[in-house]
């Protein structure tokens, strides 16, 4: 079934403004006057032509490609983070990746809005190429902040050598990210098969967007 954004979460700038209700399966817009199930096929065929465009932009100059970046089904993943036991889709007892940057990393490119489709859980906020808009976000500027969300930790003596789980909503915006992590020295980068429509369709365990 296809579904359609509230305009008001989709103007632009509205990411962090989404409030986010208790149950795991809705969310309000900012206005709190349309409840949404959490499903990442949430995307406006405006958005898809903007995001399209912004990904031939920069594949016409760069030479990324899936077949020399590592990647992993979603479910290798979820198990690598911890998030289900092995060979299941049950959210396992143990803590989420999030705040334990020493051990794994799931980093989630994805725009804000698209956030507030679901995430998987402790997971790191990094969109790139962009954020939804026309404006592509700066490598190096996107490298920055990584260190400071992610890696600003006494704990984390060298973070290229951290495992880095990249994943997006489908798949080439995760291969471009994985690209820059691998040009600036990380050496653990894996790219998430699929994306969150993916791990939404293999059932794994996903957390509410809390902006």
């Amino acid at each position: 079934m296809s579904l359609v954004l509230p305009a008001a979460l989709l103007s632009r700038g509205c990411g962090r403004a989404a409030v986010i209700v208790s149950t795991p399966r809705y969310f309000l817009s900012h206005h709190g006057t349309k409840k949404m199930p959490i499903n990442p096929n949430f995307y406006t065929n405006h958005h898809i032509r903007r995001h399209h465009g912004i990904l031939r932009q920069l594949s016409s100059s760069s030479t990324s490609s899936s077949s020399i970046v590592q990647e992993s089904s979603v479910t290798q993943v979820a198990e690598a983070l911890g998030l289900v036991s092995p060979g299941t889709t049950t959210r396992s007892n143990v803590e989420s990746v999030g705040g334990h940057a020493a051990d794994a990393v799931y980093i989630d490119c994805r725009s804000e809005e698209e956030q507030a489709t679901g995430i998987v859980p402790g997971s790191f906020n990094l969109p790139y190429p962009h954020n939804g808009d026309d404006e592509i976000i700066n490598p190096d500027e996107w490298l920055q902040d990584l260190v400071e969300e992610v890696f600003d930790s006494e704990e984390v003596s060298d973070p290229t050598s951290v495992p880095i789980y990249v994943g997006c909503r489908k798949g080439p915006r995760s291969v471009m990210a994985c690209e820059v992590l691998r040009k600036a020295g990380y050496t653990n980068v894996t790219n998430v098969r699929g994306g969150m429509m993916a791990w939404f369709k293999a059932g794994l365990p996903m957390d509410i967007y809390k902006g």
